[in-house]
């Protein structure tokens, strides 16, 4: 979902007369720009047109990096550093999901789960 400041962009350029597919267009335009710099999800439109899978709280979380990663809590004064819990490296999605060590081997078994049901 994109957020509370793009959304209100958006209602402001309908009330001011802009038909509603160019009003889309730009709220897509200007929610990629906001993921150009995600590892995690390199094109929104194609991301949010998809067909399969579920929009959750933790995925939510993830995307947004405002979860249970130690760079946020930092963030928020909840942690003292951003370090994350098991390997000393800056805790962020893209660590917890695609480099810390500890997630490895479940990172693994779950990868190779996925490639027996194809």
């Amino acid at each position: 979902m994109p957020s509370i400041e793009l959304l209100a962009r958006t209602r402001c350029e309908r009330q001011r007369g802009v038909n509603k597919l160019t009003a889309m267009a730009r709220l897509l335009e200007k929610w990629q720009e906001k993921w150009e710099s995600s590892s995690l999800i390199p094109e929104i439109a194609s991301w949010i047109s998809r067909k399969h899978g579920e929009k959750t709280f933790h995925l939510s979380q993830a995307l947004s990096g405002h979860g249970f990663f130690s760079k946020y809590l930092h963030f928020i004064a909840r942690k003292e550093d951003d370090k994350c819990w098991y390997c000393e490296e800056d805790d962020s999605p893209e660590h917890k999901f695609f480099g810390c060590s500890r997630w490895a081997t479940m990172k693994q078994i779950s990868e190779k789960c996925w490639n027996r049901r194809r």
